[in-house]
């Protein structure tokens, strides 16, 4: 391409003047193989320079060998969206696939259910797979309902059979001991085995009496005088009187007796109400009575 000769004055670095008598030669896109010529122009990443002296290899931007004529300018506003193109023709059909190979088929199961009260937060999680689900439910408690009708009641059940009460061992432990009724038989033919405590030993009793003096023997004739002899030995101890009657008992010792023996029928009669209540029965009386009359006679 030539153009009508011209002069460019430009302020260069440092300050030159380019006299170009055969106008500027547009080269297109520099490159480093190329040998240009003064007045050769060429475009370097988006800005166009001219040749001030022949040149190969030098890089637009060295101003001993280029000069810039125009530099690119910043990135302009970004236009206006243009209309939109019409709408192409519909392509044709593609060829069917290939049909996948047939799945397993997926299980569910039901995992853990709990519950939350009626403000909190129901849900259901999966914590199995996509192909094996295993569903844990939270559920919400809802509000509580209106109380019910009272049912009718039942028939009464059969008579059970009468419970038997036997008394079986009974021993005895210190007075720190603990004392204990044990059943050794069963619900329905109970054997009671006691263990009593011991009480406190009861004072001692007063001393019982002096026997009677055991009656003196007859006088025997007074012989002569005879003349005095040695000292004889001393004659042998006489024999011990019989011991007195026991006397009477104290009243502390028969009120402590009294205390113990009420303790111990209470404690029976208690077991007995307990074992009799766990069959249904309601009373057992002339039972009771009997097994009073028991404990008295063992005590």
């Amino acid at each position: 391409m030539s153009t009508p000769n011209f002069q460019i004055n430009k302020n260069l670095e440092p300050v030159v003047q380019l006299d170009i008598d055969d106008g500027l030669s547009y080269q297109g896109t520099y490159s480093a193989s190329a040998t240009y010529a003064v007045g050769d122009v060429v475009t370097y990443n988006g800005s166009s320079y001219v040749a001030r002296a022949s040149t190969t290899g030098n890089t637009p931007g060295n101003n001993t060998h280029w000069q810039t004529l125009a530099s690119q300018g910043s990135t302009g506003a970004q236009g206006a969206t243009g209309a939109t193109g019409a709408t192409g023709a519909t392509g044709a059909t593609g060829p069917q696939g290939a049909t996948g190979a047939t799945g397993s088929a997926a299980t569910i199961a039901v995992g853990t259910t709990t519950s939350v009260d009626n403000s909190g937060t129901a849900s259901v999680t999966n914590s199995g797979t996509s192909g094996a689900a295993t569903f844990d439910f939270v559920l919400r408690d809802g509000p509580t309902g209106p109380t019910g009708a009272t049912g009718a009641t039942g028939a009464t059940g059969p008579q059970g059979d009468a419970a038997t009460i036997a008394v079986g061992t009974t021993s005895s432990v210190t007075n720190s001991g603990t004392a204990s009724v044990t059943n050794s038989g069963t619900s329905g033919a109970a054997t009671f085995d006691f263990v009593l405590r011991d009480g406190p030993t009861g004072p001692t009793g007063a001393t019982g009496p002096q026997g009677a003096t055991g009656a003196q023997g007859p006088q025997g004739d007074t012989g002569d005088t005879g003349a005095t002899g040695p000292q004889g030995a001393t004659g042998p101890q006489g024999a011990t009187g019989a011991t007195g009657p026991t006397g009477p008992q104290g009243p502390l010792v028969r009120q402590v007796r009294r205390a113990i023996l009420a303790t111990r029928v209470r404690l029976v009669l208690l077991v007995l109400r307990e074992l009799l209540a766990r069959r249904g029965q309601q009373a057992q009386t002339a039972q009771t009575a009997a097994l009073r009359q028991l404990l008295l006679a063992q005590t």
